[in-house]
């Protein structure tokens, strides 16, 4: 019995380590990240790939819809049908509801 705590915690701790170092290897996107990526790219050329290092949720039922919380509660949206190719709209929507095209 002290054997299978023994693994058990030692597994909490190895989920907890892992955890913290996904936490620690996320950034947080800014408008000044987001603004950079299309200026250096241009608009047509932004790809999920990207972003793909900063946290988003999958909102998409049917389509792909990845949601990055930015500051002062503002959101960048992506969405498109496949991931193999760019985003069909990217958007923002800023904290009133307010939605700014940047692709559409």
């Amino acid at each position: 019995m002290k054997r299978y705590v023994s693994i058990f915690i030692v597994l909490i701790v190895l989920v907890i380590g892992v955890f913290f170092v996904h936490q620690s290897s996320t950034s947080h996107l800014s408008m000044d990240i987001v603004n950079s990526i299309i200026k250096s790219k241009g608009i047509n050329n932004v790809t999920w790939e990207d972003f793909e290092k900063y946290t988003y949720q999958d909102i998409g039922s049917g389509n792909y819809i990845y949601q990055y919380e930015l500051p002062n509660g503002f959101y960048l949206y992506l969405s498109g049908s496949a991931l193999d190719t760019p985003p069909t709209y990217i958007y923002i929507v800023d904290r009133n509801g307010n939605r700014i095209d940047l692709k559409k």
